[in-house]
């Protein structure tokens, strides 16, 4: 009884352990600045897919935010391989940067079409306090949700998380 008893007190100890070993193992290989990068890469690659799509189409769709957030997401967990809550948040910062990128763009793209201007010859007369009241004319409150929500998956899908292979293979 004593040896069943001793066995059963120490398994938990072990599982705790195995766990603690794996995590500090994946936290020796995640890489922050990688993961920035990565999502820099993402916001940039949502905010031009959501220029291009509201040029071809000539309508703003809001609801690219969520690809945006999700590109975002991804970039960062798969180059910053992190477990930690900052991964996510930087998700979350690059993806709402990046939805104002894609906004933007598409404003300008709307107004190089309106005004017969090139959209670089924009671009390059573009202040950063013109920029904002661009943003601030075209604002509607479903910005509010699509952002949100952009900013719901760049967090998310930031950090990476235990697969169920990896804590199956923990000890009992």
């Amino acid at each position: 009884m004593q040896d069943y008893l001793q066995s059963r007190q120490s398994a938990p100890d072990d599982r705790a352990s195995a766990l603690a070993k794996l995590v500090a193992g994946i936290r020796s290989r995640q890489s922050l600045p990688l993961g920035i990068a990565g999502g820099v890469a993402g916001a940039l690659a949502g905010a031009l897919a959501w220029a291009a799509i509201s040029a071809m189409t000539s309508f703003q769709i809001g609801y690219m935010a969520v690809g945006v957030g999700f590109l975002t997401g991804f970039g960062v967990r798969k180059l910053g391989r992190g477990i930690d809550p900052i991964f996510g948040v930087v998700g979350a910062v690059l993806a709402f940067l990046g939805c104002i990128a894609g906004n933007l763009g598409a404003i300008l793209i709307a107004g190089s079409k309106h005004f017969d201007v090139s959209f670089f010859a924009m671009l390059a007369k573009l202040s950063p306090s013109d920029a904002v009241q661009l943003l601030k004319d075209d604002f509607q409150i479903m910005d509010v949700l699509f952002y949100g929500l952009a900013i719901y998956f760049g967090y998310r899908y930031s950090i990476r998380y235990l697969t169920p292979q990896e804590v199956a293979a923990l000890p009992e």
